[in-house]
Parts: C-alpha cells; structure tokens; sequence
C-alpha cells in the first residue's frame, strides 16, 4: 500500500472514477455500489484499474485482478477500493 493512494484518490474519487467508467452518473455511484449492478465486467475494472493507475502513478497487476474477481471477492465498489489499495505498487 502507498501513501499516494491515501491522500490522492480518496474512495469518493474513485467512485467517480468507476461511473465513468460505467457510464453511469457520478452522484447515482456510491461505496456499496455493487459491481453487477454498473454492469461493469472484468474489462471494465481493468480499465478502471487503469485509471487508478494513472491516479496515484501506481501498478497494479492486472492478473491479480483477475483473480480476485473470479473468485468473487470483490462484490461492492469499496471491496474494490480496498482491494486495489492494498495492491498498488509505485
């Protein structure tokens, strides 16, 4: 985990970052969002993952990623948040 990504993209942040990402409107978007219902597929988080990326000039491994969504852990947006905090790398 970095500091960068506690101080530059606070969940609020993010948040806005997955509904564009779904093209949904960012105040219809909140942390208990669930990922299923923004129709967002394993593409789109990468992409999201992408964002975050280029958010906190961080990695983050995108098979990781993968992962963590085949085995079904990351439900809500903030699962992903926390998930993607904990695993992006400078």
């Amino acid at each position: 985990m970095t500091e960068t990504f506690d101080t530059e993209l606070p969940l609020t942040r993010f948040c806005t970052l997955a509904a564009e990402q779904a093209g949904q409107e960012p105040e219809d978007v909140t942390e208990d969002s669930l990922v299923a219902d923004l129709d967002m597929d394993s593409l789109d988080l990468i992409e999201l993952a992408m964002a975050v990326e280029e958010a906190v000039n961080g990695s983050i491994d995108e098979q990781e990623l993968s992962k963590a969504l085949t085995a079904g852990s990351l439900k809500t947006l903030k699962d992903v948040w926390l998930w993607m905090r904990e695993k992006v790398t400078a």
